[in-house]
């Protein structure tokens, strides 16, 4: 498997946790603070 192969998997897998999870931006910000 191609590093690059697994990077656009990965980038999908983010696509779609987004889509499931509006929230998920604003919860990683407060995780952050």
């Amino acid at each position: 498997m191609k590093p690059f192969t697994l990077l656009a998997a990965l980038g999908l897998i983010v696509l779609i946790l987004r889509q499931l999870y509006p929230d998920y931006q604003r919860y990683m910000r407060i995780r952050h603070m």
